[in-house]
């Protein structure tokens, strides 16, 4: 079942999509970012294509980078967070 969520959201038409990840030194976000590039490969499409920040499986981080998203003035149409801890934070 890999990449299910990025995938959903791909055939859901979005494009301008924020992958909020934790830092790639985790085992699980290796794993995560995997399933994300297999479901972007699957649209002909690559990280380049998305945008991609790198942080840590907490709230604060899913709270803290889509304040900044929103302060930059970012386009995007959909987040996919890494974890419910990160979605957690989005929503907040």
């Amino acid at each position: 079942m890999r990449g299910n969520a990025m995938t959903h959201l791909l055939e859901q038409g979005h494009r301008d999509i924020v992958y909020l990840s934790a830092n790639l030194t985790l085992g699980d976000s290796q794993e995560r970012l995997r399933g994300v590039t297999d479901a972007l490969a699957d649209f002909n499409l690559t990280l380049d294509d998305i945008h991609v920040v790198y942080g840590m499986f907490l709230e604060r981080f899913g709270y803290g980078a889509t304040k900044a998203l929103i302060e930059e003035g970012r386009a995007f149409t959909a987040i996919f967070a890494g974890d419910d801890d990160i979605a957690a934070g989005v929503y907040e």
